[in-house]
């Protein structure tokens, strides 16, 4: 059954090595009301509590949680934005301000998420976040799918460029 041979048995023919990869939903949070008055300060025990037991909670990890900010890691889709929009109404309940972004993207296992492209998109849909609000991008609006547009309200649409390229941004909420 020569067609069912690897591409690397091919007789001539040498393809490049590829760095294997997984996706990952990387959502940045801002819990700038829940943290110490000093940003360079560890969040506070019960704050990164929380984001901890959240985030396994939903199936992520949390890669990062400093000062007013963190980064959690999701392969799950529905799970990140769950998580985000939960942490949100969570630290609203608290008299806390936050916001959320996330994006889709691969993260290879030599790289740190945190430095990833993907990172660097969600953070600045973060620093784009109104107080209370959830910001994806359309990478995660089509990770979604169908079972996306069942659970959760897009609101109208912005352009902003994050990371050096220009993307489309939806603030979300749950139906």
């Amino acid at each position: 059954m020569g067609w069912r041979r690897q591409a690397t048995e091919i007789p001539g023919v040498r393809l490049p090595e590829v760095e294997r990869a997984h996706w990952s939903v990387l959502v940045w949070v801002n819990l700038g009301g829940l943290s110490p008055g000093d940003p360079t300060l560890d969040m506070a025990p019960d704050t990164e509590e929380l984001l901890i037991e959240g985030a396994a909670a939903y199936g992520g990890e949390v890669l990062r949680a400093h000062g007013h900010v963190a980064l959690a890691e999701f392969a799950d889709p529905v799970a990140a934005i769950g998580f985000a929009m939960d942490l949100v109404a969570r630290a609203g309940d608290r008299n806390g301000s936050a916001g959320a972004g996330a994006h889709v993207g691969r993260v290879k296992p030599a790289e740190d998420p945190i430095l990833s492209h993907a990172s660097r998109v969600a953070a600045g849909a973060v620093d784009l976040a109104e107080e209370g609000q959830t910001l994806v991008t359309g990478a995660v609006l089509v990770e979604l799918g169908d079972d996306g547009f069942d659970r959760f309200e897009r609101g109208s649409s912005f352009t902003a460029e994050l990371d050096g390229e220009v993307m489309t941004l939806y603030p979300i909420t749950p139906r």
